[in-house]
């Protein structure tokens, strides 16, 4: 399975990992003094001691000023007179060197990139006992890094790394067994190659267990438990575990919801330059979650993720600007930044640009455009796009209108569990459009659409309810949902809401909330609820008789496409 190598993310696309600490001497005692200065951080006291080692030949003595030429402390640092000194304490035989030495031809750092060399050290190292070595050899044959991919042979590196306790070669084994990559797939060994290496105090380990824990492969999902190891993970300066746990606290996933701890984390991630921490950071601001809410703001942090690639930024950049969230509506810079993401493969933009084809904003007009996008992004797995491909089959809207062929993609976007698709597909089944109704077939499509939080979907389960559709009749359970559905401003919900509110159903008669809350699904732009308030207006239910407010609402229903209201119009008008 790919979950985990698609979820570590950044973590695993670079060839190789951070170094791992460096050798000790065993032997000479001027040689072991050095070693202890390192480590007591006396960098330059170590550099003096060694120098007149390195200089009688000595390959561990190289070793060590080349690593304080690579990492910069003792002295400046140079990465050409680290790979000057690597190749020496390499000509000696020095193991340890190997592995950096490959390292500067791998990334082309003070030496020319040459990624045939860095492998043919890494196997040196590897034959010489070297663990790092070993595992950089060991990467670059499971990626196909500048030599043929062989993921049976890098599991087998692997393997002799994890027995070593080389925390980085147990963290790719548990990849290699959670993908199935080189090795028959066992999430189970993943997880306890991922335990042994979290115990070492490895941060990657410890976010790759927390992944685990939070889809429930291997382990059985545990979101506390997930969090918790995001959390140690995030507390060792693990920079993708930054985002983990300021998305768990974002949405309450095993913590509980804490929209300022979770700007706190995304603001270190973005300061990593993470663009996932940036638009989580715009997110906050654009929502107004834990902080005021400031669409410039959260316009700026979009801005900086988009510029760093990422996609989801830039769709939710066309959002604002097309629907003029706190900004000037722009339909044509709108367009713009869907096409941009689009072009860069992100299907949730193809799925807004086909949109923007389709009713022409910022862009002429082009259904045959707009439904080429939508099947890419529907080929791609987007289920969106499934909904969205039924949805023109339903209307008609730029292919000919055919109910059964819209229960047909419906049904595709519900297989894939989306919430819109299980909730269209039930009105379907529900009316009988394209194909035979059902009414508890709808109510169990209801029911899952409900579970994804849709709150069309919900809005139709307290209507199943209310009317004994396809389930026992239960007006209490009706008012519930539809007053759940109500509360994620859902316009339609709001109006059904308000009818019961209006007519007493699993709730006491309130005309005056009634209005109120038809007043408000009308400024959501709900034509029902329009309708529902000239209709009041006229005969004075829960307000005043007003003849004028009957009027000017009937009139907006029947603009927004109300039929009904233009016929209780004409009786209003003439009406004594």
């Amino acid at each position: 399975m790919l979950l985990l190598l698609a979820a570590l993310g950044a973590s695993f696309d670079m060839a190789v990992p951070a170094r791992a600490p460096l050798a000790q001497a065993q032997s000479a005692t001027p040689l072991a003094e050095a070693w202890e200065a390192w480590d007591a951080k006396e960098y330059e006291q170590a550099v003096k001691l060694a120098r007149p080692l390195a200089a009688a030949g000595n390959g561990e003595a190289l070793y060590l000023l080349a690593s304080a030429s690579d990492f910069g402390v003792g002295v400046a640092e140079d990465p050409a007179e680290a790979a000057r000194l690597y190749a020496r304490s390499v000509e000696t035989g020095y193991a340890a060197a190997f592995g950096p030495l490959g390292l500067l031809y791998e990334s082309g750092s003070g030496v020319e990139k040459d990624l045939a060399k860095a492998n043919d050290l890494y196997r040196q190292g590897s034959d010489k006992g070297d663990s790092n070595a070993r595992y950089y050899l060991a990467n670059n044959l499971y990626h196909g890094t500048g030599l043929a991919e062989d993921a049976k042979e890098a599991v087998r590196l692997l393997r002799l790394g994890a027995r070593d306790r080389d925390a980085h070669a147990m963290q790719l084994l548990g990849i290699a067994l959670d993908e199935g990559k080189g090795v028959k797939e066992d999430d189970k060994e993943a997880v306890s190659w991922f335990q042994r290496c979290a115990k070492l105090g490895d941060g990657d380990c410890q976010r790759s267990l927390g992944i685990m824990h939070e889809f429930g492969r291997g382990t059985p999902k545990d979101l506390a438990e997930a969090y918790r190891w995001y959390a140690k993970a995030a507390a060792q300066d693990n920079v993708p575990a930054y985002m983990d746990v300021g998305l768990a606290l974002h949405f309450g996933l095993g913590v509980e919801r804490d929209y300022p701890a979770a700007m706190r984390w995304y603001r270190k991630s973005a300061e990593a330059e993470d663009s996932a921490g940036m638009a989580g950071m715009a997110e906050l601001h654009r929502f107004g979650l834990g902080t005021a809410k400031d669409p410039a703001e959260a316009v700026r942090w979009y801005e900086k993720a988009a510029a760093l690639g990422h996609l989801e930024a830039l769709v939710a950049l066309g959002a604002i600007y097309r629907d003029g969230e706190g900004v000037t509506a722009d339909p044509g810079k709108a367009t713009g930044y869907f096409q941009r993401a689009a072009e860069a493969g992100s299907t949730a933009g193809m799925v807004e640009l086909a949109e923007a084809y389709r009713t022409g904003a910022g862009i002429p007009k082009d259904a045959a455009k707009g439904l080429a996008l939508l099947n890419k992004a529907a080929e791609a797995g987007n289920s969106d796009a499934l909904v969205q491909i039924g949805w023109l089959h339903e209307m008609g809207d730029g292919v000919p209108q055919d109910n059964a062929k819209a229960v047909a993609w419906y049904g595709k976007a519900a297989a894939a569990g989306n919430g819109t698709g299980l909730t269209n597909l039930g009105v379907m089944y529900r009316y009988g459009r394209g194909t035979k109704a059902d009414v508890k077939k709808a109510f169990r499509l209801f029911e899952r659409a409900s579970a994804t939080g849709d709150s069309r979907g919900t809005m139709f389960l307290g209507v199943a309810y209310l009317e004994g559709q396809g389930v026992r009749k239960n007006e209490s359970k009706a008012f519930e949902l539809i007053a759940t559905a109500a509360a994620m401003d859902d316009a339609e919900a709001i109006t059904e809401l308000g009818v019961l509110h209006e007519y007493g159903r699993g709730t006491a008669v309130n005309a005056q909330e009634a209005m109120r809350l038809y007043r408000k699904a009308a400024d959501m732009g709900d034509a029902t609820a329009m309708r529902y308030l000239g209709v009041n207006y006229a005969e004075g239910i829960g307000v005043e008789k007003n003849k004028t407010q009957a009027g000017n609402w009937l009139r907006k229903a029947a603009k927004a496409g109300d039929e009904e209201a233009a016929k209780i119009l004409v009786e209003v008008l003439f009406s004594k």
